[in-house]
């Protein structure tokens, strides 16, 4: 039986001689893992390598076999054209970071159309996006992907409530525990959120410093809610890449 369906490239790695194991999130049946058989060693006109790197959009012809572990890859075909995200040092580094993101938070192997709807969108704005234009859009992608997700901060700040509970997801009147932010760190936090919901595509933050200190709050944020504690190992190069 063949099947086609879209799919954004999650991660790839070599399996014996000559395949990869490819592990991406499709349009028709969430995160699925496949197998491209003779993709190194030999020219395969059906296939191409470069379609298989991270955060990639393509439309993946699929053969399925009852007996298999894996569904096999017959052919791909590129959706959409990444070449300005392929080529820029910053675009790179923020579809690794996205990509890292998604392979520790999406867990679940059935269809979600608007997850995939919004991923979609995020790919093309990436490669759309000016350079200077992209400081922020890292910490915009975790709040949405947060949202859809189903854990997303809630933005209830106001003078009453000054701190911002990481457990709690929300903000609260008592700076008490370890989890709870200070009010400077808080009140970035709310100006974040709330330029998010209201889409404002405005700035936010005024340094690099600042952009990873929110950073740093959300990941640790994910970590709390999703993550189980798993460490974003690019976090630290795309702040630099970023600065």
């Amino acid at each position: 039986m063949t099947y086609t369906t879209e799919a954004i490239i999650l991660k790839s790695f070599p399996y014996n001689d000559s395949s990869l194991i490819v592990k991406a999130y499709t349009k028709d049946s969430g995160l699925q893992s496949f197998i491209l058989r003779s993709s190194r060693g030999k020219k395969n006109s059906n296939t191409k390598v470069q379609h298989f790197q991270p955060l990639r959009l393509v439309q993946l012809e699929l053969s399925s076999n009852p007996k298999a572990q894996l569904h096999s890859i017959k052919s791909s075909t590129q959706v959409f054209c990444c070449d300005k995200t392929s080529c820029n040092i910053i675009k790179t580094t923020l579809a690794i970071f996205i990509t890292e993101v998604l392979n520790v938070s999406i867990k679940e192997n059935t269809a979600n159309e608007e997850l995939f709807n919004f991923l979609k969108s995020q790919i093309q704005n990436l490669e759309c996006t000016e350079e200077k234009d992209l400081a922020e859009f890292h910490l915009h992608f975790l709040l949405e992907l947060s949202s859809i997700l189903g854990f997303c901060p809630n933005d209830n700040h106001d003078c009453t409530r000054p701190y911002f509970d990481l457990t709690a997801g929300k903000f609260v009147s008592d700076c008490r525990e370890y989890e709870t932010l200070s009010a400077e760190a808080s009140l970035k936090l709310h100006k974040l959120l709330d330029a998010n919901q209201n889409c404002n595509c405005k700035r936010t933050t005024c340094s690099n410093i600042e952009r990873k200190e929110l950073l740093d709050i959300l990941i640790r944020f994910y970590a709390i809610h999703i993550t189980a504690g798993k460490m974003i190992h690019s976090q630290d190069i795309l702040s630099v890449v970023l600065s």
